[in-house]
Formats: structure tokens, C-alpha cells, sequence
């Protein structure tokens, strides 16, 4: 019971490290080490916050004119692809909703010699965040 309260609290972290929300998954980090302080994911979960608060970012926003009409030019997507710097890049897609975050991880996965990590978020407009 208490390892898995201490799961959920590591899955709580997760979330909150990649809605940037670094103060909240510090907190989150402490409760599962109070719980079950010998749970070796806390350290992969601690490491992961380390990383991504270190990363330096890059914003790129897309009208929603050109995202409904699939229409970014190539060299939009050409510049994203000079920030992103291998197996440490990590990709946050925003959009208003999953088809338009899909095509868009599709076109970046396209410029890149290997598979893009990131998350998909829900929003108001269409953007990809980059932690290089």
C-alpha cells in the first residue's frame, strides 16, 4: 500500500515535470521519499527533474490558419529542427486538439534523424515548446 501511494506520487511528479510545474514535482518527489524513502524511481524521477530544469527552451507558435490547413512552410520546420540536438531533446506540442498535435509531431519526427521525445497538451493555440 504505501509503495504504491508512493507510485502515485512519483506519477504526480512526472506530470508536473513536463507541465514545467518544477516547485510541484519537487514536492511530490518529497512525499514518496517520506513514504517509501528505498523506492530507487525516486532517484530516475529526481534525475529527470534535474535535467529538464537545466534545459535551456525554445518557443515556436503556428497561426491556426496554417495548422488547420496543414500549411507551415518547410522552413518553419527546418528551424525547429536546428534546436532540437539529439536523444536529449525533449518536445512539448500544444494544440486545441490531438489531430493537429499528431500531424505536428509527424512533420518534426520528419526533419530529425531519430524518433522526438515529447507530450501532447491541450490549448488555446498551436505552439512546440523545445528543451534542448
Amino acid at each position: 500500500g504505501i509503495s504504491n501511494l508512493s507510485e502515485i506520487y512519483l506519477s504526480w511528479a512526472i506530470r508536473s515535470i513536463e507541465a514545467l510545474d518544477f516547485v510541484k514535482a519537487r514536492h511530490y518527489i518529497y512525499k514518496a521519499g517520506v513514504l517509501a524513502p528505498k523506492n530507487l524511481n525516486i532517484i530516475s524521477v529526481t534525475k529527470m527533474l534535474d535535467t529538464r530544469s537545466r534545459q535551456k527552451t525554445k518557443l515556436f507558435s503556428f497561426s491556426e490558419e496554417n495548422i488547420a490547413n496543414r500549411a507551415i512552410p518547410q522552413k518553419e520546420f527546418e528551424a525547429i529542427g536546428k534546436y532540437l540536438s539529439g536523444p536529449e531533446s525533449y518536445v512539448i506540442i500544444e494544440s486545441p486538439n490531438d489531430s493537429d498535435g499528431r500531424w505536428l509531431y509527424q512533420k518534426i519526427n520528419e526533419i530529425t534523424s531519430e524518433r522526438i521525445k515529447a507530450s501532447f497538451k491541450n490549448g488555446r493555440y498551436s505552439s512546440v515548446l523545445i528543451f534542448q
